[in-house]
């Protein structure tokens, strides 16, 4: 028997900083038996975010997977999203997140104790189990830093969308092909949850207290947040480093998009981003 060996983290703590290992190796294989309780224990911490993800939508969108078949796109989504050639530093929100180890949004044994600086409090009254889950849904998705980068999403898509927890969080896309490429909207939504974490940092670094916030705190997080959300985008696309299954996506594809070259050129498809008539990107970020 043998055991796919595709990504698992080993920096700080096993489970919280990916790194890739390819190929296939014996269950006897020293590097697979010494990793099988890891793996085995950052399933478990997935199975707890799909079922969090699908809480933080109400109800799971008309014809969703159910939670197995969640779990394996899941999985699949983030080993192809780990050979994307780019900064794994902006990757690495989505990982942690997928097994509770990010600091300070809702990580199973470093959660604030605080209110969020937005002025949000978590209940009291609650296990430490349902308090990190309740940080984790409230930092990436009703604090007002988190849904300032979903609107910059729905900017993008076409009127009417709908859009819950579970199409950003499980890398779902809203919208059938071709309007909305499945490789690509992984891609955004792993972009649109850094974005949610910067915006969140530096809320409180404007806010270091835990006193109401003033307005402009929420309000200047929010437009970095969303600012942040469009340039990390664009970062991607001056490496013009496209995966080569983006190139089914359409030549008008939201977020992102191949643009072809004149005929008889011998180079790819440029990679471009397509942003909405009302955003601009700004100049810096600071």
């Amino acid at each position: 028997m043998r055991q796919q060996v595709t990504e698992v983290a080993t920096t700080n703590h096993p489970l919280r900083s990916p790194v890739h290992i390819t190929g296939s190796a014996p269950l006897s294989h020293p590097i697979a038996l010494q990793l099988a309780p890891t793996f085995a224990e950052q399933r478990q911490f997935r199975e707890s975010y799909i079922a969090t993800a699908i809480r933080l939508s109400g109800a799971p969108p008309a014809g969703a997977p159910e939670p197995a078949a969640l779990l394996l796109n899941l999985e699949s989504r983030l080993t192809s999203l780990w050979r994307v050639p780019w900064d794994n530093h902006n990757k690495e929100t989505l990982w942690r997140l997928t097994v509770q180890g990010l600091s300070g949004g809702g990580g199973h044994d470093i959660c604030p104790r605080g209110p969020c600086r937005c002025g949000w409090q978590c209940p009291l009254q609650i296990s430490p189990v349902e308090r990190a889950l309740a940080l984790r849904s409230h930092a990436f998705w009703h604090c007002p830093v988190a849904q300032a980068v979903i609107s910059q999403i729905l900017l993008a898509l076409p009127p009417n969308t709908t859009l819950c927890g579970m199409h950003v969080w499980l890398l779902l896309p809203p919208l059938p092909p071709p309007a909305l490429h499945a490789d690509i909207w992984a891609f955004v939504s792993m972009v649109a949850l850094r974005a949610m974490d910067f915006g969140r940092r530096h809320l409180w670094a404007l806010q270091p207290s835990s006193s109401s916030p003033p307005v402009d705190a929420v309000t200047q997080a929010s437009r970095r947040a969303s600012s942040m959300f469009w340039m990390l985008l664009q970062d991607f696309v001056t490496l013009n480093s496209p995966p080569d299954s983006w190139a089914s996506s359409g030549h008008s594809h939201p977020f992102l998009h191949l643009s072809p070259r004149h005929i008889g050129s011998p180079l790819p498809a440029v990679l471009s981003l397509n942003l909405p008539p009302s955003v601009t990107l700004p100049a810096s970020l600071f």
